[in-house]
């Protein structure tokens, strides 16, 4: 694995968005390099549970065809230390594990989220 999707590029790429950068889209073609946060599943359904996000699928059949595309990586002794050791830089819980996650498993974070682009020592893809 190379990249581990923040949750806005994982709905972007599976949905084919335009808001979707061309560094993330050309990774995005790069087979079997890619996972996905557990936690990221679990805002995905938020997002659509409160209506803030349409998808081109059912729920459910958008989580089933994201975990036949890509692994998901559990939260883990290693992951939930790592998210309590990384400062003040960010306050959203998700988003602490998801960065813990690819800092843990030494993946470049596909993002555009700019308070997580400027956590020292994570290396992300955007732009």
């Amino acid at each position: 694995m190379k990249y581990l999707w923040d949750t806005h590029a994982l709905i972007w790429a599976m949905e084919d968005d335009p808001l979707l950068s061309p560094k993330a889209r050309a990774a995005a073609r790069e087979p079997n390099q890619h996972a996905v946060a557990g936690i990221s599943l679990w805002e995905v359904a938020c997002l659509v549970h409160k209506g803030r996000i349409r998808l081109s699928l059912p729920i459910e059949d958008w989580m089933h065809a994201v975990c036949d595309r890509l692994p998901v990586l559990s939260l883990s002794a290693a992951i939930a230390v790592r998210c309590y050791c990384l400062g003040e830089f960010h306050g959203d819980p998700a988003d602490r594990m998801i960065v813990a996650t690819a800092l843990v498993h030494g993946l470049t974070l596909v993002t555009r989220d700019e308070s997580i682009i400027r956590h020292p020592g994570l290396v992300t893809l955007w732009e």
